[in-house]
């Protein structure tokens, strides 16, 4: 499928940010080298929304006081002493994320309401609340708690004592040696298969890209159940991989960090992810329609624990 230039710029972005928002993230994508004509009413809260659950895994009870927001103490305190469970994993994702909403929130106040239009008002007010909320999450914390050097040091505790840090280390080294070399696709194939069994969309999330990601032919794009989507002309795989999260567990309304985030820093204020890749989308119809077809396939396919579909032998 093609796109204009404008429109593939506009939702790169909405990926690339997102990567932007995890630090890790964006150092491993910066180094690997059917159609519906109206996008579904469920826009805003997501086809995956109203029946997501608790994904039955090693890591549901911290995805659960994850998902519960708000003062994250009991949170924090509960991942440190489960590293079994995905703990040291949670942990780190918790304080990076802190790091970062202050690096982009503490600059820069809102302005009165009396200043803005009508509609700024009302954008002004989210950004207000989306600026509590993420407040809220890191106050109860002294920086040396959530610094990323203590990151750092839990991050190589976890590499022995973790399943979640080692499953996503061994699926970043994996895919570093088959970028380098496609023969040892097979690694990578086992990697695939050791996420998939985790079942954790903190996981999903912090693979991002590289879940699908293939190189080819000087070029890149995206492997799926077997079909190439270059990354230059199909953005459809790349949206679907930021909602892939939602569909296996992460609430992903307005609350959720990516999403207040991008609010409190004078972005778009959305209600969720699904929202902001509609919304992005809304002037080329048929684009969320196939949107959620991809996602609908990624999320059936890690439900079935299904390695072919991601399969890139």
């Amino acid at each position: 499928m093609k796109f204009t230039l404008s429109a593939m710029a506009a939702i790169l972005a909405t990926i690339i940010l997102w990567a932007h928002h995890d630090p890790m993230l964006l150092a491993h994508v910066d180094q690997s080298d059917g159609d519906a004509d109206t996008a579904p009413a469920m826009a805003a809260s997501g086809p995956a929304a109203e029946d997501s659950k608790d994904p039955p895994n090693i890591s549901a009870e911290l995805l659960r006081r994850y998902n519960a927001g708000g003062d994250m103490r009991a949170f924090f305190s509960y991942a440190l002493q489960h590293p079994e469970q995905g703990g040291y994993f949670y942990a780190v994702k918790f304080m990076r994320q802190c790091q970062d909403s202050a690096d982009k929130t503490e600059t820069g106040d809102i302005r009165p309401v009396a200043d803005h239009p009508a509609a700024e008002i009302v954008k002004s007010h989210h950004m207000h609340l989306a600026r509590k909320q993420l407040q809220m999450r890191c106050a109860d914390f002294v920086s040396e708690e959530i610094s990323r050097t203590r990151a750092r040091d839990l991050w190589s505790s976890g590499l022995s004592q973790d399943p979640l840090v080692k499953a996503v280390a061994e699926y970043h080294a994996s895919f570093e040696q088959y970028s380098r070399d496609p023969a040892q696709a097979a690694r990578l194939g086992q990697a695939v298969t050791q996420v998939l069994r985790m079942e954790d969309p903190l996981v999903f999330e912090d693979l991002g890209w590289r879940l699908a990601l293939q190189p080819r032919d000087g070029g890149k794009g995206f492997m799926l159940n077997g079909n190439f989507h270059p990354l230059d002309s199909d953005t459809d795989v790349a949206s679907a991989l930021y909602l892939l999260p939602c569909g296996t567990g992460l609430q992903c309304d307005r609350h959720e960090f990516d999403v207040a985030l991008r609010c409190a820093a004078g972005e778009d204020c959305d209600a969720s992810r699904f929202e902001r890749v509609e919304r992005m989308l809304r002037t080329r119809p048929g684009s969320y329609g196939r949107v959620l077809t991809a996602y609908e396939s990624m999320r059936t396919a890690v439900a079935l624990g299904d390695t072919q579909f991601f399969d890139r032998r």
